[in-house]
């Protein structure tokens, strides 16, 4: 894997331009198609005794490989330009999400709520057009939230009898709960989104729930407790 990665790195000219950093994007595109390809023979080949385990440490190395690049690599010498080889790979989970590939699941949810995936995409960033950075970021890890809870509702059931089903929401759970402590600007600003993915009616109550607590980190929520008392106090001492 190192030295397949190796290759990727060093297979156009040293000199840097914005058209060979387009080729780069495009080159590294046409990879992950290979890999999709014969992820997609494997899956429907093997069935139920589809083996996850590969593709999933051929993904993860991969992001890892990039986000912890140095940025004197003659690729991807700042994190602006790694945002981009790491929305080419957002852009193939999106094809392998598990209403696709229901076999993979597990799998996939680990590889979006690595650290190294979700910190790349949510983290803000500090230069002055933050915004014009961001924004493209966001929107595409929103899709994949979007895409995992449609997973949900495409499944949705008041009583979970199935093992496997009750491990993957409990890791759904984990991970939304991630989302919200880490990252609740991103949650508040598309929260509506998310809650429509999510099936109707008095299913996910919880996960709606924390979804609805989330607020801006700008914001300082009013303690109930303490207004009480102030009140109280009035009502006392007028």
């Amino acid at each position: 894997m190192k030295n397949y990665l190796n290759y990727i790195n060093n297979n156009f000219n040293k000199d840097y331009d914005n058209s060979n950093y387009d080729d780069k994007l495009k080159f590294f595109g046409g990879i992950l198609e290979a890999f999709y390809r014969t992820f997609h023979i494997d899956y429907m080949k093997s069935g139920t005794e589809f083996n996850q385990r590969p593709y999933y440490k051929l993904f993860y190395y991969l992001i890892h490989y990039i986000a912890t690049m140095e940025n004197t690599d003659t690729i991807m010498n700042s994190n602006y330009k790694k945002i981009h080889f790491l929305m080419v790979i957002a852009d193939i989970f999106r094809v392998i999400s598990p209403i696709n590939y229901p076999g993979f699941a597990l799998a996939w949810l680990d590889l979006i709520s690595s650290k190294y995936f979700v910190y790349s995409f949510l983290e803000p960033s500090k230069s002055s057009d933050s915004k014009k950075i961001d924004i493209p970021k966001y929107e595409r890890y929103l899709y994949l939230i979007i895409d995992l809870l449609s997973f949900l509702k495409s499944n949705n059931t008041e009583v979970i009898s199935d093992y496997n089903t009750k491990i993957f929401l409990d890791h759904v759970y984990r991970f939304m709960f991630l989302l919200c402590k880490s990252f609740p600007d991103f949650i508040s600003s598309y929260y509506f989104l998310i809650l429509q993915s999510l099936p109707s009616g008095s299913s996910f109550t919880q996960l709606k729930n924390l979804i609805l607590s989330c607020c801006p980190s700008d914001i300082e929520l009013p303690n109930p407790v303490t207004e009480e008392v102030k009140e109280i106090k009035e009502t006392v001492n007028p």
